[in-house]
């Protein structure tokens, strides 16, 4: 299991947790922690502590919600189904006007206790409450674009490709990729440029890119690509320069950075990017050439 930190600054506290976990316990406590409303967007949901805390919760009369793109057993928790085309993938948890879990997990048994995922905890009443309002509006239907700031993250859910090719393209150093689905033609276009100028290029894939995308035939001309096998892994990290940390709810492919509901995150808090490396340089290490 990976290290746990905890990063406070001034009126911001960052709570950064990488899996698999043993026991969802941390997370459950800081959910159980609301007094007036807590609101779920994830693809899925079945952890059944996440579904029983939840459920607690709504019995007590704290306003508890869920979007999702998967229905499961709500109990006193009210659900609406996303019935969009494209994908609903965003996995977030608003707690009252205080704290934000941003993850790159869904809140499943998989994800939490068998995948290789990280969450980031915001403390910051600006910030969450920002997100509560994000949220009550794709709750009522309307379309809404969030752009969230602390001090030291961003997160935002339109524009998301230009974002993420733009941070990529200024690198001066290094790249670090780990994710999930990656099959974006441009941004591995842009890693062959990089790696052609002398930033040093590694990507750790899920075994899914062998079987599942076209890229994995093309030649990495010369970076180093390594696959995790043993377990999922799920997250969607990237690591500019060891400075600019982009992770989230988005896998790197069209898809994910332009048609679905995804919600993007960048860090540029030191603290939080080391931990961050520390977590790529485990996975990496994890990771079997192909």
């Amino acid at each position: 299991m990976l290290s746990i930190t905890m990063i406070t600054c001034f009126l911001y506290g960052f709570d950064v947790i990488f899996t698999p976990l043993g026991s969802v316990e941390q997370i459950l406590s800081v959910v159980e922690s609301a007094e007036e409303s807590v609101y779920v967007t994830s693809y899925s949901v079945d952890h059944p502590e996440v579904i029983q805390s939840l459920d607690y919760l709504a019995s007590r009369g704290v306003d508890v919600r869920a979007i999702t793109e998967t229905p499961f057993a709500a109990g006193n928790i009210k659900m609406k189904i996303d019935v969009e085309k494209s994908l609903f993938h965003m996995k977030t948890i608003i707690l009252d006007d205080h704290t934000a879990i941003l993850s790159s997990a869904n809140f499943t048994v998989h994800s939490l206790k068998e995948s290789y995922n990280d969450l980031i905890i915001v403390s910051s009443k600006k910030f969450a409450s920002q997100l509560k309002q994000f949220f009550l509006e794709m709750w009522a239907g309307r379309d809404f674009s969030l752009n969230a700031e602390a001090e030291g993250l961003r997160v935002f859910t339109h524009d998301i490709e230009n974002e993420v090719l733009n941070r990529i393209s200024q690198a001066k150093k290094s790249v670090c990729i780990a994710m999930y689905a990656l099959t974006h033609p441009e941004l591995w276009a842009i890693l062959k440029i990089l790696n052609c100028r002398g930033v040093n290029v590694r990507v750790v894939a899920d075994k899914w890119f062998l079987a599942n995308s076209p890229i994995a035939q093309i030649p990495s001309e010369g970076f180093e690509v390594r696959v995790v096998k043993s377990r999922t892994l799920h997250s969607k990290l990237i690591i500019v320069d060891e400075k600019c940390v982009i992770t989230g709810s988005a896998n790197a492919t069209k898809s994910g950075y332009n048609s679905n509901a995804e919600l993007a995150v960048v860090v540029t808090d030191e603290a939080v990017v080391s931990e961050y490396i520390s977590y790529f340089e485990h996975l990496f290490k994890e990771g079997e050439s192909f």
